[in-house]
């Protein structure tokens, strides 16, 4: 159907009745009127608005009582050709031919498109469209304006004024029912939604201005990777746009509203230079999660997020990338227990731009948790610009009862997959027993401090560049090659190799209700992989090394879990050594190759059927053997960790 088409030359027959009449040129009229029905034949009919003739005009009254001065129709057709198209329409209305007036109703067939003139208001027309399918009404825009998709499926209802008496403007209401849509890609999606809403435009001495008013509710709609359910998060839009003397869009600004709490603020300066600036207000940042951005996340795996509190800020966009951000924060509460990220209370102000000075940014929260690890109520302050971003110098971080102090950092190329990191910091002592406590692992005593290498980040993977030495049970751990992979992602990997010196096995046993014992211990762990908190991989030694001073003693309790260990369970309860409480020792050794969850146990001697843990020393002198070569892992972690019987 080609309605709007027929509308367009009524429109210019109109026109060319009230300004140009005196420019018509028609060819070969006839006129038959006999019992009522009015008859009239136009070979052709030259109007001065339009480009071609009209031809083959013939219109139809079968209910006409007189041609002149007076013709009145309550039933007419008007057929015609326009560039090798024909065309039907209907009319109900009169003329009056010597004081040139007239009331007309004209239509298509099926009446779903209708005009109404009124010579009383010569300058001013009304059209209706009822129900009109949206297929019909794109079969027409396709003509003008380029359709990035498929064609739409709806049912469109208008009311439209438009007044020519000075300047042109046009006024309309409408009603789009169950429209559905596809771009051609299929990344933007509407199904099923009802709009509702008013169009103005108005001439200009410099051009045109055009506002649109839309109400989108019910349906759901896809965007790239955004999935918004209308029903629940209906959404009005405010467009203004201005146009130059061509037409040509020279400036546009939308507002987009989905409740008061949620509003998005786009200006278009310069529609060539594509020059975007972003205003927004979010007061309810947990509903904006919900009803819009939730689904993105899924996409990434992200499922338990939870989010409260507000945002306001400005974003710059130029070209399709983002030029310059001004972001407050207030009040942020988020949660991902998979991820073990919990925050709250973060209130920020973040500045960013591309180019120029650099600009400053604060961060302030009553509660952090990162990777389980808690940090409490501080605040950091760090400057950007472009690619880099500089943390302000010894910014310190509360960790249980210590810190972490952050000496220097700087990022460079933030925005792509390989970051270069400058990092200076130290850990100042932290209780052993809180972290212990809250990874859920036996207490164990004493404190962690030490340097902290320089790191680089590759995609998802840290690595840290040289040792990180820490000071640990009275001794030392130097932690090599250590790198990292999702830390706060799904199924985070550690990987390292650890060397411990002269640790106080006082300390360590005290920790595990294991049995004391007494002495320096040296150790190694070569090839540790830990995946999702749990070692998978790792080829550990233990050995007891002597020192000037130190007492090498083993209680009985240490000496049965120990035997435990190694298969052996109540070694001294079954014989008369039961009665002795402490054993000097030699030596104790212990390792474990741990591949696909089977630890090969190793001792301080070992060959294929045996390994000795223990070698004692004096009167009576204890040795103990172990024969199981392989062990469960959580067996062995199990018998470790919760000795005593």
């Amino acid at each position: 159907m080609k309605f709007f088409s027929k509308i367009y030359l009524l429109l210019l027959l109109i026109l060319s009745n009230i300004a140009l009449s005196s420019s018509w040129f028609l060819e070969n009229l006839s006129v038959n009127s006999e019992n009522g029905n009015l008859q009239l034949h136009l070979d052709s009919l030259k109007l001065p608005v339009v480009d071609d003739q009209l031809k083959k005009i013939f219109y139809q009254c079968k209910d006409s009582l007189s041609v002149y001065p007076i013709h009145s129709c309550s039933s007419g057709i008007i057929t015609f050709e326009y560039n090798e198209i024909s065309y039907q329409l209907r009319v109900h209305g009169w003329i009056n031919l010597q004081t040139n007036e007239w009331k007309f109703e004209i239509s298509n067939i099926n009446e779903k498109v209708q005009l109404y003139l009124d010579s009383n208001n010569k300058n001013k027309l009304n059209i209706k469209l009822q129900k009109l399918q949206m297929a019909t009404l794109a079969d027409f825009i396709a003509h003008y304006i380029n359709i990035d998709g498929n064609i739409p499926e709806g049912l469109l209802s208008a009311d439209f004024d438009i007044d020519f008496k000075n300047l042109i403007k046009i006024v309309a209401k409408y009603q789009i029912d169950q429209l559905s849509w596809e771009s051609k890609t299929g990344e933007y999606v509407l199904d099923g939604s009802n709009h509702k809403g008013n169009i103005e435009l108005i001439q200009s001495s410099t051009g045109m201005d055009l506002k649109i008013i839309n109400q989108l509710s019910q349906g759901e709609g896809l965007f790239k990777d955004m999935y918004v359910l209308f029903d629940k998060n209906p959404i009005s839009t405010l467009l203004n746009i201005k146009f130059d003397q061509q037409l040509q869009p020279n400036s546009a600004n939308v507002t987009i509203n989905s409740t008061p709490a949620i509003e998005f603020k786009l200006v278009l300066d310069d529609w060539y230079k594509n020059d975007v600036q972003i205003e927004y207000i979010i007061n309810n940042l947990s509903q904006f999660y919900q009803g819009f951005v939730a689904s993105y996340f899924e996409i990434l795996g992200i499922n338990d997020l939870n989010l409260s509190g507000a945002s306001h800020g400005k974003i710059s966009v130029v070209n399709d990338k983002i030029i310059a951000a001004n972001l407050v924060l207030i009040d942020i509460d988020m949660g991902m227990q998979s991820k073990k990220i919990q925050m709250k209370k973060i209130n920020a102000q973040l500045n960013w731009s591309n180019i120029g000075k650099m600009q400053i940014s604060k961060v302030a929260w009553d509660k952090l948790l990162l990777a389980g690890m808690p940090i409490k109520q501080s605040e950091l302050s760090f400057s950007s610009v472009g690619q880099q971003l500089i943390l302000q110098k010894n910014t310190e971080l509360p960790i249980f009862d210590g810190s972490i102090l952050i000496h220097e950092l700087a990022l460079q190329e933030i925005f792509k997959p390989q970051i270069t990191i400058n990092f200076d910091g130290q850990v100042n002592p932290v209780s052993i027993a809180l972290i212990t406590k809250k990874m859920g692992w036996p207490i164990m005593n004493g404190s962690i401090s030490g340097n902290i290498p320089a790191m680089k980040k590759v995609g998802r993977s840290i690595t840290f560049d040289g040792s990180l030495d820490l000071k640990i049970f009275d001794g030392k751990m130097q932690i090599n090659n250590l790198s990292t992979e999702r830390l706060f992602g799904i199924a985070p990997v550690i990987a390292a190799d650890i060397q411990f010196q002269q640790l106080n096995l006082q300390q360590i046993t005290s920790t595990f209700d294991f049995g004391e014992i007494t002495g320096l211990i040296d150790g190694k762990v070569d090839g540790l992989r830990i995946t999702n908190w749990k070692a998978d991989r790792m080829d550990a030694n233990f050995h007891t090394v002597k020192s000037k001073g130190v007492k090498q003693t083993i209680s009985q309790r240490a000496i049965d879990n120990i035997s435990s260990i190694g298969g052996i369970q109540g070694a001294l309860s079954r014989s008369f050594l039961r009665f002795f409480d402490y054993f000097k020792y030699k030596e104790i050794g212990i390792g474990c190759k741990l591949r696909n969850s089977i630890c090969e146990m190793k001792g301080i001697d070992s060959n294929t059927n045996s390994y000795k843990l223990v070698e004692g020393k004096g009167i009576p002198s204890i040795n103990i053997i172990g024969y199981r070569r392989f062990i469960d892992w959580e067996i062995f972690l199990d018998r470790l960790l919760n000795a005593g019987y």
